[in-house]
Parts: C-alpha cells; structure tokens; sequence
C-alpha cells in the first residue's frame, strides 16, 4: 500500500505545481512556440495527474483500470512529441516562429486559460 500512498503524494504534487493563468509578459517577451508548448505541457500534466488517480483509485478499490483513457494519454503524448519536433525543424530551417498571436489566444481560451 506504501506504493499507492507514494504514487498519490507524486500526483499532489504535480497537480500543485499546475496553473491556469499566464502573465502578459510571458506572451511578450518569449516566442510564441515557446509558451504553446508550455501550456500543451501543462494541460498532458493535468491529463496525467487525472488518469494517476484513476488508476490509483482502480488499485485501491480492485476494479479494472480504465484502458482506454491510457491508450489515448498515450497517443497523445507522442502527437505532442512528435508537434513539438516538427516546430523546432521548422524554426531551424525558417528562422520564424510558425504560431501566430491568434493562434495562442485561442489556446488560452479553449483551455480556459486567464491572461494576467
């Protein structure tokens, strides 16, 4: 059970390192690749955080785990790897940052995001 208990304490921790606000600044002042890839990251880790205590709970109550929710985090996780890579071979040949202010804005808001 010490497992459960220290899986349960990882997943409150990272839950408690999560936001849903981003400074102005932080939009300024870093290219925009940057701070998307920053807030995808952040959205898989709420994702995580979620699918650990389902599982935790799955563990405590002996119930089958949820499957399907971990085939899917894993899709995405490589979809977000394999994003992330393609944005940085395309700022290495372009020299450009490919995400536009519109295109963050509406990640702020699909993703419920406060801009302070």
């Amino acid at each position: 059970m010490n497992y459960v208990i220290q899986d349960l304490e990882c997943v409150r921790k990272a839950a408690l390192s999560r936001t849903n606000s981003i400074n102005t600044s932080k939009l300024t002042k870093k290219m925009k690749y940057d701070v998307l890839v920053q807030i995808i990251e952040d959205a898989l880790s709420k994702v995580h955080c979620k699918y650990a205590l389902d599982l935790t709970n799955a563990i405590v109550c002996n119930t089958p785990v949820n499957s399907e929710m971990h085939v899917e985090l894993t899709k995405t996780l490589e979809l977000f790897k394999k994003t992330k890579k393609e944005i940085s071979k395309t700022i290495k040949r372009s020299k450009v940052d490919p995400i536009t202010e519109e295109y963050i804005s509406h990640v702020l808001r699909v993703l419920e995001y406060n801009v302070e």
